[in-house]
């Protein structure tokens, strides 16, 4: 609830990584809480999901700085 109401306040980026950490800790309430022991596809699946959330933001990184490079060149100021 507390990530729901946060998403008021600040940029759903600056959020995203708090909002993958719920998948850890739901695994981890239901191993000890329930001891639920998760599944090799739901250990995939969260895998996959937070692999291709990285690449994105290694992604936008990339391209934020082309743009401050493009952005610097065409500064008069130098």
């Amino acid at each position: 609830m507390l990530i729901t109401s946060a998403f008021r306040f600040a940029p759903a980026s600056m959020l995203a990584p708090y909002d993958y950490a719920s998948m850890l800790f739901a695994i981890l309430l239901g191993y000890f809480v329930f001891a639920e022991l998760p599944t090799l596809v739901m250990l995939i699946g969260a895998a996959v999901v937070i692999a291709s959330n990285v690449l994105v933001i290694w992604r936008e990184h990339q391209l934020g700085l082309a743009r401050a490079r493009l952005r610097s060149m065409a500064d008069p100021k130098g």
